[in-house]
């Protein structure tokens, strides 16, 4: 999956930038979307020291950043927080997400970090839940991302057991496609999230698990290209399953478990 991406055009300058997501506005005003889905750019009128990128969660949408996203933007940052592929429709019962794959969730990457290339010097990467598995992509394969911030990663569900995660991956994209309730007693999600997909295709998320097992692979091989990572976890959640994350931060890790024991 790596190796087959084709490298984008970067944005080296602020103008460029501006442009590249100028066509992200107008891919997605051909979409169906909800009024506070669309993508979003936050910047100073020109090129700054650092860039932000904010991948939103898995069913959520760029909408998930309204709070954090003004107050980097604050504190001098141009922040930029891509919608994520068959995210964000107003029709939050849409079949959309059926049809995700990894080669999308890869190309959106590529492009966001391409575009804020000319919005600061130096880009930063984040990501949260879904979005942490493509932050932590970037950390791996993107030299240019100069530091990626995976948070609560999702690389497979708590319930799998780790040295069952691939085998669990390969079974939900044999099985049929289904759409499930995040919470079976509120089927159609809540008010206050409503832009937020109140159920996910299990087809969807064996993508995401597609990409953690690519990414776990290719960190036991080879060194990251990213020269800061950071990986921030909750001990409390019950839904993606710390035990790869802490298996992806021990590869990252230069020393190794033994060096680092005996440092």
């Amino acid at each position: 999956l790596a190796a087959s991406r084709q490298a984008g055009a970067s944005a080296s300058a602020y103008e460029d930038a501006v442009a590249a997501f100028a066509a992200v506005g107008a891919r997605e005003a051909k979409l169906p979307l909800h009024h506070r889905c669309g993508s979003l750019l936050l910047t100073h009128g020109a090129k700054t020291a650092k860039s932000v990128i904010f991948f939103h969660g898995f069913t959520n949408c760029p909408a998930q950043f309204d709070e954090l996203a003004p107050e980097l933007f604050a504190l001098g940052y141009n922040v930029y927080v891509p919608l994520l592929p068959r995210h964000g429709e107003a029709d939050r019962m849409t079949l959309a997400l059926a049809g995700l794959t990894a080669e999308e969730l890869l190309a959106t990457t590529d492009e966001a970090i391409d575009l804020a290339r000319g919005l600061g010097d130096e880009v930063i990467v984040a990501g949260l839940s879904g979005g942490g598995t493509m932050a932590a992509w970037a950390g791996q394969y993107r030299a240019d991302a100069g530091g990626a911030l995976a948070i609560a990663p999702f690389l497979g569900p708590q319930q799998v057991p780790v040295w069952a995660n691939r085998a669990a991956t390969n079974l939900l994209l044999l099985l049929p496609n289904l759409m499930v309730s995040w919470d079976a007693s509120e089927p159609e999600g809540s008010a206050a999230m409503d832009y937020a997909y109140p159920r996910y295709a299990t087809h969807a998320l064996a993508q995401f698990m597609r990409l953690g097992e690519i990414l776990a692979a290719s960190a036991e091989a080879n060194p990251p290209l990213a020269p800061r990572l950071g990986m921030l976890l909750n001990d409390a959640d019950d839904a993606v399953n710390n035990l790869l994350a802490r298996r992806l931060v021990a590869s990252w890790d230069p020393l190794g478990p033994r060096e680092r024991a005996e440092a």
